[in-house]
């Protein structure tokens, strides 16, 4: 810095040394006027401030000056290398810069919930549209594993038809002969149980030698056969029942999946289509457990609004709109499915092969007053279906049409008699309130991000709105509520962003 009376020509002289910055003075100045801009410069220079915005602090406080020493802030200038960077005082000090202390947003009071409304009606925007429903559905499926475990539901017992089972069959259609199944038939109705769903289709009438199975399957109370029914969504044709079995003994196989072919959902009944070779309205399940439920003393009672009341449970149908879910085919009368989690969801109930009943395998103990499902478990037949959990290779879980099938039989008896929760998801206002208190906590993070941290705040906002989701949905009292946590955390993030961007915007304006 020169304090003399060509400063410019100096500045010029000095200009093949390379010299990074130079400040002096246009024209000559009083030594009052070169000793307070050095004061004042130096008190912002070291305070942090770039050299450019430190030197715009001097010259403006020079103004005190103006009186006494016309123009003195127009004499200090710099020159500048064009190809050495600016320095800061920590550059010349050799120390690391220190980040500048932020300082809290003024008006947070009002900000924070204008922000949080804002983000709460974008987020649910762009919710409406369905561009969420994939994240949503995944973190569904990673809370419905987290659960703890659940026992396995022993009012069921599953007889599969295994590979092994269908090779030992000397003749028959299907994987479940005419012979094997009067055999089977003959034995678990010696046994008593409640209920024989067979989940296998059989679209053709008994043999000719088999007259006495298709007198069981006439006459018998306890066997509910299964037929599928006109496929709304995947516009397969339906496969027609047994004929010997009476329609008010039938149930439909159809599952609903997502467009991940993940099966969330239970479908308990439908109006059959005209054309469908399959008449009946009621699912296997829904059949079964109805059955079941009846000799417990609990009958099904349906609404004026035609909601399903079945003793400790009541189960309202979906609509297109159900938490994660935005726009759903809500065909039929459908609900969520709440897995039984016990180990491995094909573990729901405990099962015996064919050839184990067969051979003299089955009890009274084992099958009195039960639900016996018969169901194939070969892969030749591919009759499996997605699951939300996880295999030991980390894919989704498939298990066999008649495990999927006692999930769906043990959830209704585990609602009706045990009052085990339904899955259920918040009403309109209810999300709108998370998106807003999402909001509200993205806001507060950034106001208190000056105390804490930014990385403090950040992992402080995801463990809470996550916790909070997820303990809502594995329950302290009533499990099962399926909060939303990614448009939450959409709203907490947004809102963030607006309040950042907004600090941003005013603080900079203080600066050069």
């Amino acid at each position: 810095m020169f304090n003399s009376c060509d400063g410019l020509g100096l500045a010029q002289d000095f200009a093949d040394l390379q010299i990074p910055q130079l400040i002096v003075m246009r024209q000559a100045v009083p030594d009052r006027v070169a000793a307070q801009f050095l004061q004042y410069f130096l008190a912002a220079y070291a305070q942090g401030s770039p050299l450019y915005s430190a030197v715009r602090q001097g010259r403006e406080r020079l103004e005190s000056l103006e009186d006494r020493f016309p123009c003195a802030t127009w004499l200090p200038i710099i020159f500048q290398n064009l190809a050495a960077p600016a320095l800061s005082w920590n550059d010349l000090l050799g120390r690391s810069p220190q980040p500048p202390k932020r300082r809290a947003l003024k008006g947070w009071p009002w900000l924070i919930p204008a922000a949080g409304l804002v983000a709460a009606l974008v987020t649910s925007g762009v919710r409406s549209l369905g561009v969420l429903q994939t994240p949503e559905l995944m973190v569904y499926d990673q809370m419905l594993r987290s659960r703890p475990q659940e026992p396995g539901d022993s009012r069921i017992v599953v007889i599969t038809v295994t590979e092994e089972d269908v090779k030992a069959q000397a003749e028959g259609r299907g994987s479940l002969s005419d012979r094997a199944f009067e055999q089977l038939l003959t034995k678990l109705e010696a046994l008593q149980p409640t209920a024989i769903g067979l989940d296998i289709y059989r679209d053709f009438p008994v043999g000719k030698g088999f007259p006495k199975l298709a007198t069981r399957m006439n006459k018998s109370k306890t066997l509910v056969a299964v037929c599928r029914s006109n496929d709304i969504a995947t516009k397969l044709q339906g496969i027609a029942p047994p004929p010997e079995v009476s329609s008010d003994r039938l149930g439909f196989s159809n599952f609903v999946s997502d467009p991940d072919h993940v099966v969330r959902r239970q479908l308990l009944a439908l109006e059959p289509a005209p054309d469908s070779p399959c008449p009946a309205d009621y699912g296997l399940s829904s059949q079964l457990a109805l059955r079941y439920l009846d000799k417990q003393g609990i009958t099904l009672q349906v609404s004026p609004k035609g909601v399903w009341q079945l003793g400790k449970a009541t189960f309202a149908p979906l609509e297109a709109r159900h938490g994660g879910y935005q726009a759903i085919d809500a065909w039929g009368y459908q609900v969520m499915l709440n897995y039984r989690n016990y180990r491995d969801p094909a573990e729901v109930a405990p099962r015996i092969t064919l050839s184990q009943a067969l051979s003299g395998a089955l009890t009274a103990a084992a099958i009195k007053d039960r639900i016996v499902l018969i169901g194939t478990t070969a892969e030749s037949f591919q009759d499996f279906t997605l699951t939300p959990f996880r295999n030991g290779q980390g894919a989704q879980h498939q298990i066999p049409g008649v495990m999927m099938q006692a999930q769906m039989v043990s959830q209704l008896l585990s609602a009706a008699m045990e009052g085990r929760s339904l899955i259920r998801s918040l009403p309109l206002l209810g999300d709108g309130l998370c998106l807003l208190l999402g909001g509200a906590i993205g806001g507060a993070l950034v106001v208190l991000r000056s105390r804490f941290g930014s990385g403090v705040c950040l992992l402080g906002g995801i463990v809470l709105v996550g916790g909070v989701c997820t303990l809502g949905f594995w329950g302290l009292a009533r499990p099962g509520l399926w909060l939303p946590v990614v448009p939450t955390l959409l709203s907490a993030g947004l809102s963030a962003g607006l309040l950042l961007s907004y600090e941003h915007k005013i603080y900079t304006k203080k600066q050069p």
